[in-house]
């Protein structure tokens, strides 16, 4: 099958802080969409084997609560007294959705905000044996929305399957109606989820939706828009912040030559891996980071947040995980696989712009970073041919490279 892959979309800066720097990217069907980078961000697609539990969560938060002081969307905040804080409704999805603690960074933000209203759905996206992704309800939840509430949610979203979920389960409950009246395409997204008959009819005004993943979310959002504009009155909008990327997704036009499988495990998970250097759409601030390696490791990670729910909350199975991740990449050097087959694999954009002189090089990241700094441009540039010496692309076509990056990578898990 031939390999079939995507061009990144404009971003457009238009906030740059110290510590943040936010771009527009085109807008879908009048949805608000940034990419928002932050040293704390980057530190969590950078350093997995560091950013785990607290600290992971710490990040998470500091991150969000940077995008809640700064983005235009948000500074309706400013204008709410202690007394109509209620108004604001944090809507936590377990349990990776809880990771970026979203009522701790509305109080760590500017505006701090004390008395945020909290719902909570239990549910969660499961691959099944025929390797679809579905939702699973469980039984706990603490669920109501408050009418005029401006909803501010979190989640890792790779295929959007809890996002639509905990949408459809929103708008059942505002809309004030039994599920039998309620659109189809509402309705296919409840089947897991407990009927909730009686509810009030309320209005949401707004969602700020902050994640780490890719444009499933758009997906998902876009119909929800669409008939907010027609139901409430003073509904304002959707505003999503991606935090460093809109990620690629890994699936079967995408993976390219390199092993699917082995010892019965998938190199990528189709559906589940999300990628930085496939169909993505990064930061330059990000894209800086990545060069901040010297053994390349930066870019052959298969995926750019793992599982993140066992990453927050059980760090010892998400060490785990990644130790069998890398076994995986060892064995594969043992096909005969080495370290600069992985990297261009995985980042087939890396290759293209090798082949670009400076001159070219500027020309085309200013066509797909627009308002950014000359300097920091020429700074990317820089490091990437630092980095990719033709020499020291030589040493990672050796036939032992990738292994011995395996492990090192196997090494420093086992000693965290």
């Amino acid at each position: 099958m031939e390999r079939i892959l995507l061009e990144p979309r404009i971003l457009k800066c238009v906030i740059r802080e110290k510590d943040f720097v936010a771009y527009e990217t085109n807008n879908q069907d009048g949805l608000k969409v940034y990419v928002t980078s932050t040293p704390y961000t980057r530190d969590v697609i950078n350093k997995p084997q560091e950013m785990m539990g607290i600290p992971f969560k710490h990040a998470l938060r500091d991150g969000f609560s940077k995008a809640i002081d700064y983005l235009p969307e948000t500074q309706f905040l400013g204008d709410i007294g202690l007394e109509d804080e209620t108004r604001i409704n944090v809507y936590s999805l377990l349990r990776g959705g809880l990771n970026a603690q979203i009522t701790e960074a509305l109080f760590q933000s500017k505006f701090r905000i004390q008395r945020a209203h909290h719902t909570v759905l239990a549910i969660s996206s499961t691959r099944s044996t025929s390797g679809r992704v579905h939702a699973e309800h469980f039984d706990y939840d603490k669920y109501t929305i408050r009418d005029q509430s401006c909803i501010f949610m979190w989640d890792i979203v790779a295929t959007g399957t809890s996002a639509r979920c905990a949408m459809a389960k929103m708008t059942e409950d505002v809309m004030g109606l039994d599920r039998k009246d309620l659109p189809k395409w509402i309705t296919e997204d409840l089947s897991s989820i407990p009927n909730n008959k009686g509810a009030k009819k309320r209005e949401i005004k707004n969602i700020f939706f902050g994640s780490i993943g890719g444009d499933k979310l758009e997906d998902v959002l876009i119909p929800y828009h669409r008939l907010y504009q027609q139901e409430f009155q003073s509904y304002r909008g959707i505003t999503i912040t991606y935090m460093e990327l809109i990620a690629g997704l890994a699936s079967e036009t995408n993976q390219g030559r390199i092993f699917k499988k082995e010892n019965g495990r998938d190199y990528y998970w189709p559906g589940t891996d999300l990628l930085l250097g496939i169909d993505a759409t990064r930061t330059p601030e990000f894209e800086l980071s990545l060069y901040g390696s010297e053994d390349g490791r930066r870019f052959i990670a298969p995926c750019i947040i793992w599982d993140g729910g066992a990453r927050g909350f059980s760090p010892h199975d998400f060490g785990k995980e990644m130790r069998e991740r890398w076994i995986i990449h060892r064995n594969l050097a043992k096909e005969g696989i080495n370290l600069w087959d992985i990297i261009i694999e995985r980042n087939p954009w890396l290759e293209r712009e090798l082949t670009l002189n400076e001159n070219e090089f500027m020309d085309y990241k200013r066509l797909i970073w627009q308002d950014v700094p000359e300097e920091l441009i020429n700074e990317i540039y820089k490091k990437q041919r630092r980095l990719f010496t033709k020499g020291k692309i030589k040493d990672m076509e050796t036939p032992r490279s990738l292994e011995k990056l395996a492990n090192e990578l196997i090494g420093e898990i086992n000693a965290v």
